[in-house]
């Protein structure tokens, strides 16, 4: 008959709802979402994170690379282009991401920065 013991008895629950959708070419590749901790046991409840759930791959981690790197000042966003160190990566977000994840150096480069930035007990 069910119930609401899964609201009690779990440890964590996510509310996750779908901002946008991500499409190219008249297909959908995914979707941008906003999850919210609601319940957490372990730890303080309430953050919220945004992230992209491509179909097939999972959490698409360069873009989130890519958010976190713009909202620190790491990667610079003049119009749809995105520049870092004074040097273009590409042109659109989708692009951009593209870049990172087939070259390992600025990759790795903005990986390193992030971590450079970010307080310790974050990392």
């Amino acid at each position: 008959s069910g119930g609401n013991a899964l609201k009690f008895y779990a440890s964590v629950r996510l509310e996750i709802r779908v901002k946008s959708r991500i499409e190219s070419d008249g297909t959908l590749k995914g979707i941008n979402v906003k999850g919210k901790v609601v319940k957490n046991k372990c730890a303080p409840p309430y953050k919220i994170a945004e992230f992209d759930i491509m179909f097939g791959k999972g959490i698409n981690s360069e873009g989130c690379m890519l958010d976190v790197a713009e909202s620190l000042g790491i990667v610079e966003r003049r119009g749809s282009y995105y520049f870092m160190n004074g040097e273009r990566i590409a042109q659109g977000r989708d692009k951009s991401i593209e870049v990172i994840a087939t070259n390992a150096t600025i990759q790795s480069e903005i990986l390193n920065s992030i971590q450079a930035n970010l307080p310790a007990k974050i990392v």
